[in-house]
């Protein structure tokens, strides 16, 4: 409980550790998009001039407050490249890629390493050493615009109902001690000459019930409090 809150380390990772996982994490986000680009080229345009692939990439990549800089050059033969992480280079040899793997094993300077890697909506989360960390990844293009992107709020689950609107409470369908499903109607209720359901927004245990039918209530007054 004193170096691990909640399962992590409380020691923040060396940055040689989060370069090696960098590495991993553009190689996986690297290949995915040139997977993309394959499947669309029958739909690409049959007129113009014909469109170079670059064989230098670069990328910037964010975990927690720490900013990478990173470039990827293919190296011949195929599986081998040059990767510049923080200034500093780096040669990878990677293995066919095969995509409903997790487990990714890179030589990063004759060195093996084994990673374990799984996607997170647009971001990628992996796993080496101990150490679990979410990445993001953008092109300089894209870095230049993250700033003005909406961040993630976290919503706060809490294990009361509460009332949607001012009304009537005209009948409650549930009792203490119930177990109930998420959607399950728990009580109805008239507002404005309307009569609604209201419903359980989880799957949870009720611990109490606040109102009684006949009762007037009032929006976000606790309705239905469920056991923790």
């Amino acid at each position: 409980e004193e170096n691990f809150a909640e399962g992590e380390s409380n020691t923040p990772p060396s940055l040689e550790i989060l370069r090696y996982m960098s590495m991993a994490v553009i190689l996986v986000y690297h290949n995915r998009r040139n997977l993309v680009r394959e499947s669309l080229k029958p739909m690409s345009p049959s007129v113009g001039v014909p469109q170079t692939v670059p064989t230098v990439h670069d990328y910037v990549i964010r975990v927690d407050r720490t900013v990478f800089e990173a470039r990827l050059e293919e190296v011949q033969p195929p599986h081998r490249w040059r990767m510049t992480i923080d200034g500093r280079i780096h040669e990878v040899v990677a293995p066919e890629f095969e995509y409903y793997r997790r487990r990714l094993k890179l030589a990063i300077d004759g060195v093996s390493h084994m990673f374990r890697l799984q996607y997170e909506n647009n971001h990628i989360r992996a796993f080496f050493c101990g150490v679990v960390r979410t990445f993001e990844i953008y092109d300089p293009r894209e870095w230049g615009l993250a700033h003005y992107m909406h961040r993630e709020r976290k919503v706060v689950h809490e294990n009361v109902l509460k009332c949607p609107m001012p009304g009537l409470v005209t009948e409650v369908c549930v009792e203490d001690g119930a177990y109930v499903r998420r959607g399950q109607e728990m009580l109805r209720m008239e507002s404005m000459k309307m009569e609604t359901g209201v419903a359980s927004p989880i799957d949870g245990q009720i611990d109490k019930i606040m109102v009684r039918s006949g009762d007037a209530v009032e929006t976000d007054q606790v309705l239905v409090v469920f056991k923790a």
